[in-house]
């Protein structure tokens, strides 16, 4: 239904002060509406008429379940436009009824909206304010466009008084009211202060303006209000509608004294929407990197912290010349409306300081203006390990095949000190999340803080993800917010534990790919045996994405074990904690002292997190050595055989690394270790839960290992073959080339402002300055804002 028809203008009834009582009485007794229901009936609603006549502005009124509410809120409308129509500005109103329900449609249709001097109803379908409130600006007449909602009412003088702010603003400003007085299920009275005064960086983390604007129509040439339906996971139009605008160069100001009361429903539809998704807006060009910085560059390099404005309380409102006219106006058309219950609740200001979540974003900003990056790589941490080795070679692998890419690499989670940095293919930046100079920042602050860095970064390919608490809640809030960018997620093993003789493993990694793989384009492990468990897990629906990658691994050395005369030296070299069972390791030295007493266990480890070698000490044929980095910093020909235990595990490196040396070795059928290991290239130990069981196993393949030297060569020369043909740099290469494609990258993709030029900072090919610090970039000098 769409209906256009044409009112009579009242005459003035001369232009009155807030305080001219018989001014008010006059204006409220002329303006208000009738109820006539024979008259509708007569009157041909369906039957649009058209007029030339001249609309100054458009007010749009949205509709969905207000029905009980209607009269009262266009009786308000209908006083301020008739306000303003002494000032000789001509309005109509734009009703817009979204999946309006009986009762509303009932309620508009009893109402005679030819009191209004020009009126459309328009019918949609949407289910979401944004679109519905662009059906009303696409078929408004006005220059002006002014934002309504179907439940809230406002000052007499509201349309007048938020004409000239807009005025004195210019084309490029949006206004907002002074005030909000809440009423309904609480009562409140809010100030709002300018954006100059409040700053943009405010406005990263929440939303200090409000969804009653006026602007001109032209502003929605390159505006928009989003979508922001349910099932979009996001909430906020007004909220994401006024950053696109500061974004954009638009200033916000208030209309001085200007006043909607804002009805509080304890069940409305915002209310409900907005305790079921999280307090995030949609991707906007506010938070492109370059942009964002150059935004919020004057809150966090100008007079810190902002000045806090006068004090702002309900008293101060009450006692303001007029506001208790125009409260009393209200009053009169709804009762809940009143100074006496006003009179002991809160008043306060949409000012805050910026939170610290908007410095360290404004931080980061700064490092990444300028810079664009085809990859991203979530991590907890860099440090010594099998899985961060094997993502660094995939990055590597990708820089060789497609010189153009470039790695931004995030750690989420605090640790001490990072290694690895200097493993990055060149061009590649490394950023500590928790380092950006801001205490306090939560794990939700981190969250988002990566998401919108991931949606704006232009040139966006790929997405890496690698198994933590940090990427596991990320992808559990935010998988279907990120976009068209090609997300992988690396799969390696599930820790296991052992409690009363049963063994349990702890799928974190298989829940958040239950939950969040419908957005990865491949899952990717190292052996195939953990994605085979996905797919009898799961189904044959998975089995797409499933990519088996075997690490790269190259060693020119050759090892000639002559175990006819041993060196007497078995190695252990692995990282020291729960998983690699150093314990076991401990048991299976005294073991070898009973059986075989002149034979050395030399154990080099990387100390896991809260580990300590305490069980490896006081054992009369094992020495502990310390750290290592990679089997390749030692002397692998000393040493007969390499040794390895753990509870759980992928394809580790150090048992690949032993064998393309041509060291023998003798390791646990756990995870993908029997997929390389096995009676022809080493010896397999069998994975039995019982830890006597398992080191009588591990004395019987040392025993074998010496028994019989010829047949050792020959599955050493077996295990050296494989890797040359299975785990070659050239095979890896070709593997990682089948398995990734650069996608084409959509329109929809928010491009970060260009042009802002600096030093790209501390390369990753550089040794990395020391402690928990931004790595691989530096803070722009606080003298040399951007342009």
């Amino acid at each position: 239904m769409q209906q256009v028809r044409n009112a009579t203008v009242c005459p003035c009834v001369g232009v009155g002060t807030l305080n001219d009582s018989k001014a008010m009485a006059a204006l409220r007794g002329r303006v208000k509406i009738q109820i006539d229901r024979e008259r509708a009936a007569r009157s041909s609603p369906n039957k649009p008429t058209k007029t030339s006549a001249r609309v100054d502005i458009s007010v749009v009124l949205n509709l969905h379940d207000e029905a009980r509410y209607l009269l009262r809120t266009l009786r308000s409308l209908q006083e301020a436009m008739q306000y303003a129509a002494q000032f000789g500005l001509r309005m109509e109103l734009v009703v817009v009824l979204d999946n309006a329900d009986a009762d509303m449609r009932s309620a508009l249709s009893s109402v005679d909206l030819t009191v209004f001097d020009h009126f459309q109803v328009i019918e949609v379908a949407h289910g979401s304010l944004g679109p519905s409130r662009h059906a009303g600006i696409d078929a408004a007449r006005g220059a002006i466009i002014a934002t309504a909602d179907g439940d809230d009412l406002v000052g007499f003088d509201y349309f007048h008084r938020m004409y000239a702010a807009l005025k004195a603003g210019g084309r490029k400003s949006i206004i907002c009211p002074e005030y909000y007085l809440g009423f309904g299920t609480t009562s409140y009275v809010w100030q709002f202060l300018p954006l100059k005064t409040i700053g943009a960086a405010a406005m990263m983390d929440n939303h200090p303006f409000v969804s009653r604007i006026m602007l001109y129509r032209e502003a929605f040439n390159e505006l928009h209000f989003a979508d922001v339906s349910y099932q979009s996971g996001y909430a906020y139009e007004d909220w994401h509608f006024n950053c696109s605008a500061v974004a954009q160069g638009y200033d916000i100001a208030v209309a001085k004294d200007a006043l909607v009361f804002y009805r509080e429903r304890q069940r409305s539809m915002s209310r409900r929407f907005r305790a079921e998704t999280p307090g995030l807006i949609p991707a906007s060009p506010f938070f492109e990197p370059a942009r964002f910085h150059k935004i919020a560059w004057a809150d966090f390099n100008g007079d810190l912290p902002r000045s806090e404005p006068p004090t702002f309380s309900v008293p101060t409102f009450v006692d303001m010349p007029g506001m208790a006219d125009l409260v009393a106006a209200a009053n009169a058309i709804d009762p809940a409306i009143s100074l006496g219950i006003l009179k002991d609740k809160h008043g306060s200001t949409n000012f805050t300081q910026p939170a610290g979540l908007s410095r360290a974003y404004f931080e980061l900003c700064g490092i990444l203006a300028g810079q664009e990056f085809t990859d991203i790589l979530l991590v907890p941490y860099l440090t010594r390990g099998g899985g961060e080795k094997f993502i660094l070679s995939v990055l590597s692998a990708l820089k060789a095949e497609r010189p153009d890419t470039r790695c931004l690499v995030l750690g989420g989670q605090r640790i001490a000190h990072h290694h690895w940095v200097d493993r990055l293919p060149n061009d590649s930046l490394f950023v500590d999340l928790h380092s950006l100079g801001i205490t306090g920042l939560s794990e939700a602050d981190i969250e988002t803080i990566t998401l919108r860095i991931i949606q704006h970064q232009a040139g966006l390919k790929r997405l890496h993800l690698k198994h933590c608490e940090y990427v596991d809640a990320f992808m559990r809030n935010h998988a279907d917010r990120l976009g068209d960018v090609s997300t992988y997620f690396y799969h390696f093993c599930e820790a296991i534990d052992t409690i009363h003789g049963l063994r349990f493993e702890n799928g974190f990694g298989f829940d958040l790919i239950t939950e969040a793989g419908h957005r990865f384009d491949g899952i990717i492990s190292d052996h195939q045996a953990v994605l085979t468990d996905l797919k009898v897990r799961l189904g044959d629906h998975v089995t797409p994405k499933l990519r088996t990658l075997y690490a790269a691994c190259s060693d020119e050395r050759r090892v000639f074990s002559d175990l006819e005369a041993p060196n007497g030296r078995l190695l252990w070299a692995s990282r020291i904690d729960r998983q690699k069972r150093p314990e076991l390791l401990a048991e299976i030295a005294r073991g070898l002292h009973a059986s075989q007493p002149g034979l050395v266990v030399d154990v080099f480890g990387n100390l896991g997190v809260g580990s300590e070698p305490e069980c490896l000490r006081n054992l009369p044929n094992l020495v502990y050595h310390g750290t290592f980095d990679g089997l390749s910093t030692l002397d692998v020909g000393c040493y007969d055989a390499l040794i390895y235990t753990a509870a759980f595990d992928g394809l580790p490196n150090v048992v690949l690394e032993a064998m393309s040396a041509g060291l023998p070795v003798i390791a646990p059928a756990v995870g993908g270790i029997g997929e390389a290991v096995s009676l022809e290239t080493g010896f397999l130990v069998p994975d039995v839960i019982d830890d006597d069981a398992l080191v009588a196993a591990y004395l019987a393949a040392v025993a074998e290992l010496y028994a019989d030297p010829v047949a050792t060569r020959r599955r050493s020369d077996n295990a050296r073959k494989l890797m040359e043909s299975r785990h070659s740099i050239s095979e890896h290469q070709t593997r990682v080339d089948q398995i990734f494609t650069d996608p084409v990258t959509s329109e929809s993709r928010i491009s970060p402002e260009r042009g802002i030029q600096r030093a790209n900072g501390v390369r990753a090919t550089k040794p990395p300055p020391a402690g928990p610090i931004l790595i691989g970039g530096q803070k722009l000098n606080a003298a040399n804002p951007p342009n």
